[in-house]
């Protein structure tokens, strides 16, 4: 009989992982950014306070040139990247 964490894995290793890739500069402005309620929509690495942590719950990557995008990677080794217009 199949199990609830077999059919979990499965949609994990399924699923594309999702990474924003963002410059320093527009990582320092994001980490600013609250909603109307007041929280904030970035969120530290709670285990390594080096790390940059997460924005609107997915895992952040500072790159070196300037973008705000969000990289897809899947289970087979490729990617796709979106880039975004939003001038941050």
């Amino acid at each position: 009989m199949t199990t609830a964490e077999e059919i979990i894995e499965f949609q994990r290793n399924a699923a594309p992982r999702r990474i924003w890739e963002m410059d320093k500069c527009t990582f320092n402005k994001i980490r600013k950014i609250k909603e109307d309620n007041g929280i904030y929509l970035w969120t530290p690495e709670p285990n390594h306070e080096d790390m940059p942590g997460y924005f609107l719950g997915i895992q952040i990557q500072i790159a070196k040139e300037r973008c705000f995008q969000i990289r897809y990677e899947f289970t087979d080794g490729s990617s796709h990247v979106i880039e975004s217009d939003i001038k941050i």
